[in-house]
This record gives C-alpha cells, structure tokens and sequence, in this order.
C-alpha cells in the first residue's frame, strides 16, 4: 500500500487491487485526506473468507477471484501490472494483462515447495509426484512474465535456474512501513487497555500458518509461569491461534494472552507494547519465505528473539542489523535460554532495541525503493 501511494505521489495512475476474502492484515486500505487523485483502492471478492486449509474449495475461491482480477484488467487496460499471488491467479491475471499492458510478478514465495510439504504431512508419494507439475507451472509464470521482481538474491538465483534472464529479474529487498510505524513508549493506549503497562511483554503478532509451530509459545509461557508480571501475548487469528487457545484452556495458561488482529491505527502501539518481539519459521520454509513481520518489528525498536534458520533473508537481516538474538528452530532450551536472557539483560535490550530502528531508518527509504520498481517497469517493457 505504501509502494502504491508512492506511485501516485509521481504522478502515476495507480489502482491497488487487493483481495477482501484473505484474513492477514492489510495496512490502511481506505483512501486519506492527503492521497493524490491518482490513486483508487479497490477490494476484489466477497465470497467469504479463504479457507486456507480445504484445499479444494480454496481453488474454487481463488478460481474465482482470479477471475474477477482478469474482468477488472481487462476493462482497466493497464499499461503494467504488478502482483503477487498463487501461480494459478497469476496465470489467469497475467493472460489478461498482456494483452495490451505489461506483466511484473513479484516473487514473494515459492508456492511449489509449500505445497510439496503440505501434501508430504499426508502422503509422500503424492507430494513427489505433484512436485514436478507444481513447480513446472509456477516457472512457467516467471518465465512468462515480462519481469520478476525478487525479495532476496537467492530468489534471483532460482528464477536464473529456471530460466528468467538476469536483464529481467531485479532483486528489491521487503521493506516496512517506516512513517506509519513510529517508536513508542510502552506505555499507551493500546496497553494501558490491555492491562500490560506494567508487565514484560513476549509479543508476536501476525500469521501462524504452516510455516510456524504454535507450540513455542506455550513452551515460553510454561517457562514464564514463575516470573511475576511476565507474560507472552500473541495476536493472530486461524489455525494457530486456534491451537493455543485449545492448549491455553488445558493447561490454565493465564500468562498467554492472545488476540485477534487489530485494527491498522493501533498496530504501532501493539508492538510498543512489548518488550520483546517474537518472530519463528520452521526449517522446510526458509528457501520458501521471509517472515515480513521482523521488519515491521525493527521499526518499533525493541529486541528481537527469533526462531528462524540462519539460511533464511531475515535472520540474516536481524544478524546484520544486531538486532536481537537468533536461535535454531527445534532447539527449544536454546529459545527459552535467550528469552530469560533477553528479559534480564535490560542494557542487551536497549542495544538490540536501538539497533534495529537504526536499522530501519537507514535502509527502509521510500524514495530510493520506489525507484527500484520503476526501474523494473521499465526492463518489463524492454
């Protein structure tokens, strides 16, 4: 939503097309006082929520609205469009962008390999077998597409193996929200009405999908049960919050607070809140994904615990950075030890805390950012 305002800002007519059955958070999707006439904002759907993990009535919705993205280009005629989505929304949107307009898939994820361990969970010998077709047809929308844009060097390095030249393909790091996400004092509105002011605050907030095992959170509040005032909060919704709210209730975890997302004014005051923030990826989805939330976390300014394979783009960030402490996924004495270190450690927090909002103001520069997606609009059309 930013990189769209900044479009505008140029003088460029941008439409931000977004899907409103997807239950993530989404930023400020409402048009501001401030915004240029050159921007609309427009939901697409409204065949209820997606149902991440029924896998044929999701196809029937994502059917659906892959549909509904293709009408809407058709009649818009854009002269380029950039999207990030499941291969067979992609295929169907694309199709209908190139036939008078420009194509820029944005590789945000590699779909083929979180659907082989979805349906290795179930059976390996389908998930080998669907592997090849899976990951077939989703190169054959990179390879299709008039340019790529990457959010780490090793995606580059895929396309590149799978046939995308480099003159088509430009890596543009995610970013977060620099101006919308200022560093607060813990002590505000948002905490003050959850009652965690005056408490040590273990927070994460966003999806828990199949990239994450929920069970770290009930570890860390088992571990938390004798520290007065500690707490672990948890804001997300889906499958995994549905799991720690069962496991909440059988083992009377008073210390786990968990919510449902917020709204996108209070999502600054919700991570000043804690003390420190969480962030976890299991190891089959490091060369898939990026867990975006970790730069959402540098730009609130407080220490960093992670879960996440060294291999994967934002553990080396937080690395980079020095913002916070990185532990293996699976080595749960390992987690627990750095949490009670950050937690008595108040010199290592402020470090880490001012280190990652270094971090964020020097790197997560709009103007500089938004000039890279011009320039791969500009090899689109080459």
């Amino acid at each position: 939503m930013q990189l769209a305002r900044w479009l505008a800002q140029q003088g460029i007519q941008t439409h931000y097309w977004y899907s409103r059955d997807i239950g993530s958070p989404k930023g400020d999707l409402q048009l501001q006082p401030g915004d240029p006439p050159t921007l609309s904002i427009k939901a697409i759907g409204g065949n209820g929520e997606v149902k991440k993990y029924a896998p044929v009535m999701r196809l029937k919705q994502e059917l659906i609205y892959a549909n509904a993205l293709a009408a809407q280009a058709r009649d818009l005629a854009p002269t380029v469009a950039l999207s990030n989505a499941p291969p067979h929304i992609q295929a169907t949107l694309r199709k209908a962008v190139q036939e008078r307009g420009r194509f820029v898939l944005w590789m945000q994820d590699i779909y083929s390999l979180a659907l082989h361990h979805l349906l290795a969970r179930k059976s390996l010998l389908l998930a080998n077998l669907t592997m090849p077709l899976a990951r077939g047809y989703e190169n054959s929308q990179l390879r299709k597409s008039d340019a790529v844009v990457c959010i780490s060097e090793d995606f580059r390095i895929y396309c590149e193996r799978f046939g995308v030249s480099r003159d088509r393909s430009l890596v543009i790091e995610n970013w977060a929200a620099l101006e919308d996400l200022p560093a607060l004092s813990k002590d505000n509105a948002w905490s003050r009405a959850q009652g965690l002011e005056d408490k040590f605050v273990f927070l994460f907030s966003g999806t828990l999908g199949l990239k994450h095992d929920p069970e770290i959170f009930i570890l860390l509040a088992q571990s938390l049960r004798k520290v007065p005032r500690a707490v672990c909060v948890v804001v997300s919704e889906g499958a995994g919050r549905d799991y720690l709210q069962m496991r909440k209730q059988a083992l009377n975890l008073s210390n786990l607070h968990l919510y449902d997302y917020q709204k996108h004014s209070d999502f600054p005051q919700l991570l000043a809140s804690g003390d420190v923030l969480v962030a976890i990826l299991e190891p089959f989805a490091s060369e898939l994904s990026a867990p975006s939330k970790v730069l959402a976390y540098f730009c609130a300014g407080r220490p960093l615990l992670a879960a996440i394979p060294e291999s994967n783009h934002s553990a080396q960030l937080i690395h980079v950075s020095g913002a916070g402490l990185l532990v293996t996924p699976g080595d749960n004495e390992s987690f627990l030890r750095a949490a009670h270190t950050l937690m008595t450690d108040v010199s290592a927090r402020q470090r880490y805390g001012k280190a990652a909002r270094d971090f964020a103001e020097k790197t997560f520069d709009m103007d500089r950012i938004g000039r890279r997606f011009l320039s791969a609009f500009e090899a689109a059309k080459q």
